[in-house]
């Protein structure tokens, strides 16, 4: 079992879990073999301790709104079109793998995710596209990446 950690008066924290958020799709499994890249597995995972960072009151203004987006994500791959996949292999020995969803009409969500990342989930080591980071991000910023799923005008 994995520990607990209580972090306020009433405020408790599992440390060590993952939560499976979706797989990858067809589309991005060839984009990234494209790019050289094979990915282990098609499982993306979150690790409890990524989703409380990003969930952090000091973190976000918008946090009512952000924690609504979180709950969301495992529906992103449900909805075609409803997000953009870009690849960034700026590290080659760690290429992310970036997903980005619209919010609201001026503000997008980017999962980083690391792709055949090695991490413990309750005391076992699995590979997996792991989540590294959730926050807000400028779009324009993003399209210098190259896409792997998607389009960006499905995001204007």
């Amino acid at each position: 079992m994995c520990r607990c950690t209580v972090t306020g008066v009433s405020e408790a924290r599992l440390r060590g879990r993952g939560q499976p958020i979706g797989f990858l799709t067809g589309a991005e499994v060839n984009g990234l073999a494209k790019h050289g890249i094979a990915p282990a597995t098609a499982l993306l995972a979150a690790g409890d301790d990524t989703i409380y960072h990003a969930l952090r009151l000091d973190k976000f203004r918008g946090r009512e709104l952000f924690a609504e987006q979180v709950k969301q994500i495992p529906r992103w791959w449900d909805t075609p079109g409803s997000y953009v996949s870009v690849l960034d292999a700026s590290d080659t020995a760690a290429p992310k793998l970036l997903v980005i969803c619209k919010i609201s009409d001026w503000q997008y969500m980017r999962m980083v995710l690391a792709v055949n990342d090695r991490r413990r989930y309750c005391r076992e080591n699995i590979t997996v596209q792991a989540v590294d980071t959730i926050e807000i991000a400028d779009l324009d910023a993003l399209r210098r990446y190259r896409v792997i799923e998607g389009r960006w005008e499905n995001l204007d």
